[in-house]
């Protein structure tokens, strides 16, 4: 369980809570429908209540992830043919792979950033 994500009540389908807050004995959470707040011990919340899915936030944090994730691998692909060509003496594809790498270091520091949720 951790904050922001969201709940429904078993005894009422359709009715879905975002957990606010958790606390080690409790849990507070709100009524998307209603937006009041509620707390409710934590072992009675989890009896209650079943897990349905992240808040949009979250969802869109992994697909960027994800995105960010693709845009590596192809930027790391672009640059072999380069690098192989300055290894054979091309001074020329050199000054193009350094220049990858460049992009490549703040593409992968994107990446951290967004994984430690800091866009």
């Amino acid at each position: 369980m951790k904050e922001g994500t969201i709940w429904e009540a078993l005894n009422r389908p359709g009715r879905m809570e975002k957990v606010v807050k958790i606390l080690p004995d409790m849990v507070y959470y709100e009524n998307l429908q209603s937006r009041a707040t509620f707390c409710r011990p934590r072992d009675n919340f989890l009896t209650m209540y079943e897990y349905r899915r992240e808040t949009e936030q979250e969802k869109t944090m992994i697909n960027n992830v994800a995105d960010k994730w693709q845009e590596l691998k192809l930027l790391v692909e672009s640059l072999e043919e380069d690098v192989q060509k300055n290894a054979s003496g091309n001074k020329a594809a050199g000054t193009r792979a350094r220049k990858g790498l460049r992009t490549l270091k703040s593409t992968a520091s994107e990446l951290v950033r967004l994984t430690l949720g800091k866009e």
